[in-house]
């Protein structure tokens, strides 16, 4: 992936709002600078066409259609991962 090449590194993945909140404000409150990467599971994409044409969206979990994937600097990673253990 880009961010990678460019000296930014996966600190964390959720599917949850509340915690990709409670991320952002942990690493704002230390100035840590992130990169936000968010992903509509439901979506079609190249790879992989939508199943909502077929099938809609019976039967699928509301709470697994958005991930959020943070990545900062590499230098930083040690302090984010700080930053949300502080937080619990």
């Amino acid at each position: 992936m880009l961010l990678e090449l460019l000296g930014w590194t996966e600190l964390t993945s959720t599917y949850s709002l509340e915690e990709q909140t409670h991320v952002r404000t942990a690493l704002a409150g230390l100035g840590i600078r992130y990169k936000l990467k968010t992903i509509n599971r439901t979506s079609p994409s190249a790879i992989s066409p939508s199943r909502r044409a077929y099938t809609g969206t019976y039967g699928e979990n509301r709470a697994l259609s958005y991930e959020y994937m943070f990545y900062v600097k590499r230098r930083d990673l040690d302090a984010a991962r700080g930053a949300l253990r502080i937080g619990r």
